[in-house]
């Protein structure tokens, strides 16, 4: 009973998901800016955002739009990598 919103700013990355996501008609997809979420406060019970702020320039912002969009109690999991203290064996 639940949907998926997928948003990046880039058109080819919004279209590549959408073409591998195309069976599931829950899903959709949109290029919006994470700053300003093309959706209503309190909208979804979870958001994931991954490797998404280390290219925003106001991070602050993102995660204040991130809260918005939440319902009170909702679920955010956060992920970004610091490329520059990664080690691989």
């Amino acid at each position: 009973g639940g949907a998926v919103l997928g948003v990046d700013a880039s058109d080819s990355m919004i279209e590549i998901a959408a073409n591998r996501c195309r069976s599931f008609g829950h899903a959709r997809f949109e290029v919006a800016d994470a700053t300003a979420l093309p959706c209503e406060s309190g909208a979804f019970d979870v958001a994931v955002c991954s490797q998404v702020l280390e290219y925003v320039p106001d991070v602050s912002l993102a995660l204040d739009e991130l809260a918005r969009v939440l319902r009170p109690g909702g679920r955010v999991l956060l992920v970004d990598t610091d490329w520059a203290s990664c080690v691989w064996a």
